[in-house]
């Protein structure tokens, strides 16, 4: 499982500096969660609970994600299924 962060983590500069795109996604890939899984699970590096952020808040996850490895952070937000699907087997 991915560690949960401090929601101060999740920033607005930080929420600007990548996207789905950088994850090698598009819109459309987002109606199938197959699609999309394997680099979610490979590039994320924490959540925080994002009813608890700074601003953007809302229902479910905010995903913190390195694809740089030590490079600049980013993040997404995840609906709390999506989460749950995603980090299914690390939970069990």
């Amino acid at each position: 499982m991915i560690p949960k962060l401090d929601s101060s983590q999740f920033t607005y500069a930080r929420y600007n500096a990548g996207g789905w795109v950088d994850l090698g996604y598009g819109f459309a890939d987002r109606c199938n969660i197959n699609i999309y899984r394997e680099n979610v699970k490979k590039y994320a590096i924490g959540y925080c609970d994002a009813t608890s952020l700074p601003f953007r808040q809302r229902e479910g996850k905010a995903i913190m994600f390195d694809i740089d490895d030590g490079g600049e952070w980013f993040w997404l937000h995840l609906e709390q299924w999506e989460f749950e699907k995603i980090f299914e087997e690390d939970n069990q």
